[in-house]
C-alpha cells in the first residue's frame, strides 16, 4: 500500500454550521491514519482560534494561518511573517482609506475596534431571526483571543497573515493593485454584507505552498495527496493536490478547481465521501 496524505479544512469542510466535529466526520477521518496514511487540518485559522478538541483529536498534524505554521503533533516545524516594511506599508494604507484590520498572529488576533463592532453587527443582523445560529455565531465569536489592534507592536509581534473590513468597497478597490502585487486576496462574505471582507494571504506561503513542504517532508509523491475545501483560501491547496474536493456550497470556481464534491459537513460529508473513495 502506498502511503497518502490527506489536508483538511476546518470551516464548512469538517466543522459546519453545528460548530461540531461530527462523529461520523472524525471516525472516516482517523480510519485513513489507522491505515497508515497521514491526516492534517489545512486551515486559515490562526493557532490560537483553533479549538482544543481539534488539537487533541489525533490528527498528524496542523496548518494553521493559510500555510504560515505547520505542525506536527504539536511540534510547529515551520512559520513564516510578512516582511515588516510591507506589513507596515499596508497599514498604512488601511488607516488612509478606513480599512480596518486584523492581525491574525500565532498568540492573538489583534483587531480594530471598527472591525470587532462590524464583524458583530454585521453576524447580528443576519442572524437575528434565528436563535439557535446566533447562539453558534456568539460561540465562534467567544474562541477568538482577541487583543485592541492599538497594543500591537509591530516591532516585536511577526504577523504572518491579516483579514480587513471596509464600510466602502470603493476605498479598498482603490488599493487592490497594492495589494494583487503582495498578496493573495482572498474575499469572503459569509453573512451577505454590505461591506468589503476578505483576507490577505502571503503569496509564497500558502496551503498549496504546505502541501507541497510536507509532501517533500515526507517523500510522498503529490499524486498521492488529497484536498478537501469549501472556500477561496483553499484554492491554492486543491490546485496543488494531486486529489481534490470541494464541499457543494463552495464558489463554481472553487469546484471547477476540484475533482469532485462533498456534501456539507453537518450532512456527514466528508465521511460519506470517503467512504465512496475507499482509501
Amino acid at each position: 500500500m502506498n502511503r497518502k496524505i490527506f489536508f483538511f479544512d476546518i470551516d464548512g469542510t469538517i466543522i459546519g454550521d453545528s460548530r461540531k466535529l461530527r462523529q461520523a466526520n472524525q471516525d472516516a477521518i482517523l480510519q485513513l491514519k489507522e491505515k497508515g496514511h497521514l491526516i492534517f487540518i489545512c486551515t486559515g485559522r490562526a493557532p490560537v482560534s483553533i479549538d482544543n478538541v481539534l488539537w487533541e483529536a489525533g490528527f498528524t498534524g496542523i496548518i494553521a494561518s493559510a500555510g504560515s505554521f505547520i505542525y506536527i503533533g504539536k511540534e510547529k516545524i515551520y512559520e513564516n511573517y510578512i516582511e515588516k516594511e510591507l506589513l507596515r506599508q499596508t497599514l498604512q494604507m488601511f488607516e488612509e482609506n478606513d480599512i480596518y484590520p486584523t492581525l491574525e498572529t500565532e498568540k492573538a488576533m489583534y483587531q480594530h475596534t471598527q472591525s470587532a463592532a462590524m464583524f458583530l453587527q454585521t453576524g447580528l443582523s443576519h442572524l437575528k431571526d434565528n436563535l439557535e445560529m446566533l447562539r453558534r455565531f456568539e460561540d465562534l465569536r467567544k474562541t477568538f483571543v482577541t487583543v485592541p489592534l492599538d497594543q500591537f507592536d509591530i516591532d516585536t509581534t511577526p504577523v504572518p497573515k491579516l483579514s480587513y473590513m471596509a464600510r466602502d468597497p470603493e476605498k479598498f478597490e482603490k488599493c487592490r493593485p497594492f495589494l494583487e502585487e503582495h498578496y493573495h486576496i482572498v474575499t469572503f462574505d459569509r453573512f451577505k454584507s454590505k461591506y468589503a471582507h476578505g483576507e490577505l494571504i502571503q503569496k509564497n506561503c500558502t496551503k498549496g505552498d504546505a502541501v507541497r513542504f510536507l509532501c517533500d517532508y515526507y517523500d510522498i509523491p503529490i499524486s498521492e495527496s488529497y484536498g478537501f475545501g469549501d472556500s477561496m483560501n483553499d484554492y491554492e491547496m486543491l490546485l496543488t493536490c494531486g486529489n481534490s474536493y470541494a464541499c457543494t456550497e463552495s464558489p463554481d470556481t472553487l469546484k471547477a478547481a476540484a475533482d469532485g464534491e462533498f456534501l456539507p459537513p453537518d450532512l456527514d460529508g466528508i465521511a460519506l465521501l470517503l467512504g465512496q473513495l475507499n482509501l
